[in-house]
């Protein structure tokens, strides 16, 4: 997955393609799944859970416009 959000940054958030506020959403996410995938006995609160869900949703529909955007041109 790093690997991923490394290109990600590279060719979106530093080209200005897509937002930098975009790229940290998505690394917060990907910490706090980190966290509850391999840290022992992690707590994510419901809320935590919540959040991250809203913040995906907001995300991904920032990202479909990006690229609907770029088919475009």
């Amino acid at each position: 997955h790093s690997g991923v959000m490394s290109l990600f940054n590279q060719h979106f958030i530093k080209t200005g393609i897509v937002s930098e506020i975009s790229f940290k959403s998505v690394q917060a996410l990907m910490d706090l799944r980190h966290e509850g995938d391999y840290q022992d006995f992690a707590e994510i609160t419901e809320e935590e859970a919540k959040g991250a869900v809203e913040t995906a949703k907001i995300v991904i529909t920032m990202l479909k416009e990006t690229f609907e955007k770029i088919k475009e041109s």
